[in-house]
């Protein structure tokens, strides 16, 4: 088994129809996992399913430490952390795990995800720099639009990133590694309930620290590409 599919969830109807996109699709090389922030386990009646495993969190531990169990749950080489609220576009297990050769990062860009450069595979530093508006680092970094190979990923860099609503991203800063899908997987929901009023700062420090990480010299650019992806996705 080589994946692990972690939904992180709270009060959100929308799960069904995200796990409803999943389970046609599940293979023997892949988990589910489904972790409920809801103590009174409201999540539970939509995961009968066999093939989901449910847990979920004696205190609401919040949307950030949520994700990061995703992390410490995975006993896969792979993790996927989905949005509660996206679902999968048909064929995107199979196609994922066709790209899981090793790279630390595999992006699946959505449909409306600005400038992309699908079938990309090389390494971080090349895949910034390939990209002319540099806010797209920013908007690739919506957690259900990445798998992580698990030993790549750093808790305690998630653990730094917490105010930024995008841990895993942070907790996967230093990944050398990226392989970018050459159709979009996911389609991502239009009703993210979460306010951002840090956004700027904690997205500018993150691209400062990736910038530094990856090695490479570029300027970056916050522009529309990051403002669609917190605002509308």
């Amino acid at each position: 088994m080589r994946l692990t599919i972690y939904i992180p969830t709270f009060q959100r109807p929308e799960l069904r129809t995200c796990l409803d996109s999943i389970l046609p699709q599940l293979t023997d090389d892949c988990r589910l996992i489904v972790s409920d922030n809801d103590p009174q386990q409201s999540a539970k009646p939509l995961c009968q399913d066999h093939r989901i495993l449910y847990t979920y969190n004696h205190l609401n531990v919040g949307a950030d430490a949520n994700c990061l169990r995703g992390i410490t749950s995975a006993s896969t080489e792979y993790v996927w952390v989905l949005g509660d609220d996206d679902i999968m576009l048909p064929g995107a297990i199979e196609a994922t795990l066709d790209m899981l050769q090793g790279q630390d990062r595999i992006i699946h860009v959505g449909e409306r995800h600005g400038e992309v450069t699908f079938g990309f595979d090389g390494t971080t530093a090349q895949w910034m720099e390939s990209l002319t508006d540099k806010s797209m680092i920013v908007a690739s970094t919506l957690c259900s639009m990445n798998v992580w190979r698990v030993q790549a990923l750093s808790l305690y860099d998630g653990i730094r990133g917490l105010d930024t609503r995008n841990v895993l991203c942070w907790a996967g800063m230093h990944t050398k590694t990226v392989r970018v899908a050459n159709q979009p997987y996911v389609a991502v929901g239009r009703n993210h309930p979460f306010p951002f009023p840090e956004f700027g700062n904690s997205m500018e420090r993150y691209l400062l620290g990736y910038r530094n990480s990856a090695g490479t010299s570029s300027r970056f650019t916050m522009r529309e590409a990051n403002h669609w992806n917190y605002t509308n996705a």
